[in-house]
């Protein structure tokens, strides 16, 4: 073969002399890059089926609810002859973020009707060796795709309905809960079929269906229970052991004293504890601050809670006899809105009323007698001084008019001429000629002092007979 020069007479090369190998090789790779594609395609496929998760919760629903519920929720798309499913057959199912494999088994694992997953498409298909199964028995095929509905009511000791209540097919998980009637419709395999019964604080119990299609349950409490129950709200523990802000003081520290409500028994002997006399009013409830103000809007009252149970009266301990009270607590930190919630933001007082105890009768009387007088009187003008300043603003009313030409001497009958001119009020400026006497310093006159008149030395009489004692 000639070899081909340029016009320097450098070797050119010959195209016909390639490599053939060197096309081999290139295809070769081609192809191998066409495939590599195909499989991570097809692993790419394989993967997003098995991270789409399923959430269902449904009951008493046909296969054809189920089928379109999973369509609605999901990507999948199911494929099926209609005499390859049992499309009428009642499940009940209760998965969350589980594979579409592991839902299908659930629902088809025991029933003539297999599946095959292939990207997005869920293939139904007859399953062939169940068929063939239930060729040899025909009895079994009979029975396994019998259905048998039973409805009932559950109830408690008392006849109450039990909303909520858990009704299982035992050995299956199908399974229905009771509406707010204590009603429940389920169907199970057979009427040979056993029901569980359960509520929470209640005995289970098992009952054979034996045919029956309406059943009535009464379900026992479970006391037993009841012991691992702690109640710390109203319990009881030892001072030493309490790590909150608490107060409490006993009737035997206002027994002494002659108190006519709670407040005043532990007014001043309680820390952070304030009672204040709103009014004079008889009957009138005293305000109490537990470290002062806890809300903005909720009021500044705390809740009164008596013998374990909130009043929203807040004159409650006013109606209380102090001589029936065995202790009062007061909570005053977060410990009282742990307990009672929003209610205790401004503090708890617990009052705890005498009960009967063990033993022989006692029998118990206590009075009291005095009198009760005005502790202090106000300082108020006698008859006199009020004349005098009553006269006093008067002529100050009257010396604001007449550009200084108007004189406190002036008579009323000067006054009121002097009123028509400069127009102001003539009752406001002349003097009443009542008050004549009492500015003259006149004796005899008549000099009331209210307070004596209102207020007098009352007689207080409190007597208090109580029985106290009791068997078991």
């Amino acid at each position: 073969m000639k070899n081909k020069t340029n016009r320097i007479g450098e070797k050119l090369p010959n195209k016909k002399s390639s490599n053939p190998f060197l096309k081999f090789d290139l295809k070769m790779k081609m192809s191998f890059l066409l495939i590599i594609v195909a499989l991570f395609s097809m692993k790419a496929n394989d993967v997003a089926a098995q991270r789409t998760k399923i959430s269902l919760n449904l009951d008493n629903v046909t296969i054809t609810q189920l089928i379109d519920k999973i369509e609605s929720t999901s990507d999948y798309r199911f494929v099926y002859k209609i005499e390859d499913v049992e499309l009428k057959r009642v499940v009940s199912i209760n998965v969350k973020n589980e594979r579409i494999e592991k839902v299908l088994n659930e629902i088809f694992g025991v029933t003539k009707t297999t599946f095959n997953i292939n990207d997005k498409f869920v293939y139904l298909i007859e399953n062939k060796k169940s068929t063939k199964s239930r060729a040899v028995n025909p009895t079994n095929e009979l029975k396994t795709a019998a259905s048998f509905s039973v409805i009932g009511q559950v109830l408690d000791a008392s006849g109450n309905p039990l909303p909520g209540a858990g009704v299982l097919e035992k050995g299956t998980r199908n399974s229905v809960t009771t509406d707010v009637d204590g009603k429940f419709t389920i169907k199970v395999a057979d009427a040979k079929s056993t029901l569980v019964f359960s509520f929470i604080g209640f005995v289970s119990q098992e009952i054979s269906v034996n045919g029956q299609t309406n059943l009535v349950i009464k379900l026992v409490e479970n006391t037993s229970n009841l012991d691992e129950v702690v109640v710390v709200g109203y319990g009881k523990q030892n001072k030493k052991a309490i790590t909150s802000a608490i107060s409490s003081i006993s009737a035997e520290s206002f027994k002494d004293i002659p108190v006519t409500s709670i407040e005043q028994g532990f007014a001043s002997q309680m820390a952070g504890v304030e009672v204040i006399q709103s009014s004079g009013r008889p009957g009138q409830a005293n305000q109490i601050n537990i470290r002062g103000i806890g809300t903005i809007t909720a009021g500044t009252s705390p809740l009164i809670v008596v013998d374990g149970l909130a009043l929203s009266d807040d004159n409650a301990l006013n109606v209380i006899n102090p001589n029936d009270v065995e202790s009062v607590q007061v909570l005053k930190d977060a410990a009282s809105a742990a307990i009672y919630g929003s209610r205790g933001a401004n503090g708890v007082i617990i009052v705890t009323t005498k009960k009967g105890k063990k033993g022989k009768p006692t029998f118990s009387f206590d009075s009291y007698s005095g009198f009760q007088m005005l502790n202090n009187k106000l300082d108020l003008m006698n008859s006199q001084e009020h004349a005098i300043w009553d006269r006093d603003a008067r002529n100050n009313y009257y010396l604001q008019f007449g550009n200084g030409t108007h004189s406190i001497n002036d008579s009323n009958a000067i006054r009121t001429a002097n009123a028509a001119t400069f127009g102001f009020n003539s009752r406001k400026a002349i003097i009443p000629t009542y008050a004549q006497p009492y500015l003259n310093g006149e004796t005899g006159l008549t000099d009331t002092d209210w307070q004596d008149e209102l207020y007098r030395n009352a007689k207080i009489e409190n007597y208090q007979l109580s029985a106290r004692g009791g068997s078991e």
